[in-house]
């Protein structure tokens, strides 16, 4: 009988991990198959296909990050990847946060197509609509705005020294700008003010409460 009760479990388990799968990959792929036809700047050309999003449909923190450099590069990629992803589990440290992962949050870019060079402000434009969208389906409790380009296709400023440090907010939801893995690779003496200003994001979902942080998704079973 315990046996038959473990093999229900573990199918169970895949029906909902499976699920799962399916809400999710249902965000970006909405929003992708606009995207890829999009002619709002020029920025959409054959080989710079837009980077879709990647994360939690239920995540609580939406990261903004710049603009991808190149297609098929996930936000965890690279060593401003593997930076950002050393910043998550940091933060899944404090206190209350109990031990978030790189699953519990949902990344996207302010500008999706990759490009090299500049901030490009029309592309930014270009791009909100899709921003505005992905943070309306997923309505997370925070916002955090990862670098000068994300800060200035939201906020409206680059100017990162001086709108770090408080939040602001962004469709009625609290918006904390900060220093991205980038500038935080080529300067490391910001990590400790980027690091302040994830602190302040980590209480501030303590003390908001609501809905638990979600558990990183499972692999889901083979079709």
């Amino acid at each position: 009988m315990a046996d038959i009760r473990d093999e229900i479990r573990e199918i169970a388990g895949g029906l909902q991990a499976w699920a799962e799968h399916l809400r999710m990959a249902g965000i970006p792929s909405v929003l992708r198959e606009r995207a890829d036809i999009c002619s709002s700047c020029p920025l959409n050309r054959p080989g710079k296909a837009p980077v879709k999003g990647a994360g939690s449909a239920d995540a609580r923190i939406f990261i903004v990050q710049g603009h991808p450099l190149k297609t098929g590069e996930g936000p965890f990629e690279g060593k401003d990847g593997d930076l950002l992803s050393n910043m998550i589990k940091a933060m899944g440290k404090e206190p209350g946060m109990d031990g978030l992962a790189q699953g519990d949050v949902y990344v996207t870019h302010a500008i999706r197509c990759p490009f090299s060079g500049a901030p490009d402000v029309k592309a930014a434009e270009a791009c909100r609509a899709y921003l505005d969208e992905e943070i309306g389906r997923v309505m997370p409790d925070v916002i955090i705005a990862f670098g000068p380009e994300a800060s200035l296709s939201i906020l409206g400023s680059s100017d990162i020294a001086t709108l770090r440090g408080t939040f602001h907010a962004y469709k009625g939801v609290p918006l904390m700008p900060t220093y991205g893995p980038a500038e935080l690779n080529r300067s490391p003496e910001l990590k400790k003010g980027a690091w302040e200003d994830l602190k302040m994001v980590a209480r501030l979902l303590k003390e908001k409460g609501g809905k638990p942080l979600p558990p990183s998704p499972p692999t889901p079973p083979r079709q």
